[in-house]
């Protein structure tokens, strides 16, 4: 074979490994494939919220000083006494609307952050591929997604700390007859205040230690299990007073006593009235439901990216 034809051939291949490539970047930037990201984030979510919403309602109890969950009391203690006050359904009040709101937060959130991750890389590619734009697209991400759902918020925290049959579209029926938008939004201001260093650093640890994987661990459910358990105690430790003031404001300072009216006012009000553990109220509960949580929610958004054919990994 003449050696022009063979140079001609070897250039034709590729130019199709080349479009191969094109076409499988294509395909990634398509609104289907986006749908699918979406699908697979809010799937795990929900898994990963409802086997933990025991816990959850416990916490919640704890941050705003319900009557179930005096000081003192125990995680365990406190979740038999909403079992006999309400029954078991009680363990789980509020998790349907927890659901609701946690689906498409986590379906945005996750969507979000592979978008403005992309967006960095390319508008500013001196970043690289390191942990900084990580921690940047995770805390623009996390704004996003809270500030899409926040009302859905606010009736979960409501639904799950008072006792009424109100329903969702009732519970924001009346925060809009307390402040219109506004009344919807309570304590949406301590919410991004916390989400966004939040969410960066959940996305900055997590992507940091997966980067320092031994060879042998890398792609292992069990280690990235590790690795994200790792990441949601940093990033919730830090900032963990503000969930706190979010909560309070979310029900209007009822059952607190405590007039709570932004984030930096919160936490010195909350510290002086009830004591500055109280902005840690709950901490323990969520390092004790981390860790299934994390685990429930890898293994099923790593179970539906490969039932929906997307990459196991965005580097």
């Amino acid at each position: 074979m003449p050696m022009d034809s063979l140079k001609e051939e070897t250039v034709t291949a590729s130019d199709f490994a080349k479009m191969a490539v094109a076409s499988d970047a294509a395909l990634g930037s398509t609104p289907w494939h986006h749908v699918k990201e979406m699908l697979a984030g809010g799937v795990a979510g929900v898994t990963a919220k409802t086997a933990v919403a025991p816990l959850d309602r416990v916490k919640l109890l704890r941050q705003v000083g319900g009557g179930a969950a005096p000081a003192g009391t125990s995680a365990f203690r406190t979740l038999l006494e909403i079992t006999r006050r309400e029954g078991p359904r009680g363990l789980y009040r509020g998790n349907g609307i927890n659901a609701l709101r946690v689906f498409p937060s986590k379906a945005i959130h996750f969507m979000a952050y592979e978008q403005y991750r992309s967006w960095l890389l390319g508008a500013v590619p001196s970043l690289g591929g390191g942990p900084v734009v990580d921690l940047l697209a995770g805390s623009a991400a996390g704004g996003t997604s809270l500030i899409a759902t926040y009302p859905l918020d606010l009736a979960r925290t409501r639904l799950a700390c008072r006792a009424t049959d109100a329903g969702v579209f009732g519970v924001l029926r009346s925060a809009y007859a307390e402040g219109g938008i506004r009344g919807l939004y309570r304590g949406a201001c301590p919410s991004l205040a916390r989400v966004l260093p939040t969410a960066g650093l959940r996305f900055y640890v997590y992507e940091s230690l997966k980067r320092r994987l031994p060879e042998d661990y890398e792609g292992r459910v069990d280690a990235k299990v590790v690795c994200g358990m790792a990441a949601g105690l940093v990033s919730n430790t830090a900032t963990y007073p503000l969930n706190v003031v979010r909560r309070q404001m979310q029900l209007g300072g009822t059952g607190t006593g405590t007039a709570v009216t932004g984030a930096l006012q919160g936490v010195r009000a909350i510290a002086r009235a009830q004591g500055a553990r109280q902005l840690y109220a709950g901490l323990g509960l969520t390092f004790l439901k981390a860790a299934p949580s994390a685990a429930i929610g890898l293994v099923a958004y790593e179970e539906m990216k490969a039932l929906l054919n997307l990459p196991t990994s965005h580097h």
